[in-house]
């Protein structure tokens, strides 16, 4: 018999609209009763949280995608969607952002900064990888550089 593979799929973002979604803990009422919660303070890093991280890894490539629109209403949606699945992750798995230092704005700015790290850190290694466009770059007569990222 042949072997068995096990192909493991990306949790999926949840859909727009606000209907059958499950609680996280910035949602009115959405705090559910956590036994022992670990709490996510302000400098955690995504690394100690590797289902956390798994699930922002699992994302990427179309967070990117998204990203190189320019921040459309359609990126906008997709972010706000990234980050209630993964504040749905999180308290399923028992973990608590930090409310004195964590909204979900906050959360969100988070997972930018994750991905944004990804991509400077790729650059740095040379691999090129989508999002994050620069900024338009204009010359002055002397041929100076102004702007940049």
């Amino acid at each position: 018999p042949a072997p068995t593979r096990v192909v493991r799929t990306a949790p999926p973002v949840p859909p727009a609209g606000r209907s059958g979604r499950t609680a996280h803990q910035f949602r009115k009422g959405g705090r559910g009763m956590h036994s022992e919660p670990v709490v996510l303070r302000k400098k955690f890093s995504w690394r100690n949280y590797p289902e956390l991280e798994e699930y922002l890894i699992s994302h990427r490539q179309e967070y990117l995608r998204h990203s190189a629109l320019n921040y459309t209403a359609e990126q906008k949606h997709f972010n706000n969607r990234l980050t209630e699945g993964l504040l749905e992750l999180a308290a399923r798995l028992n973990y608590v952002f930090d409310e004195s230092c964590f909204n979900f704005v906050a959360v969100r700015d988070r997972i930018r900064c994750y991905y944004k790290s990804y991509v400077q850190s790729s650059k740095k290694r040379g691999v090129v990888v989508g999002g994050f466009p620069k900024r338009a770059r204009k010359e002055d007569g002397a041929g100076a550089v102004e702007g940049g990222v």
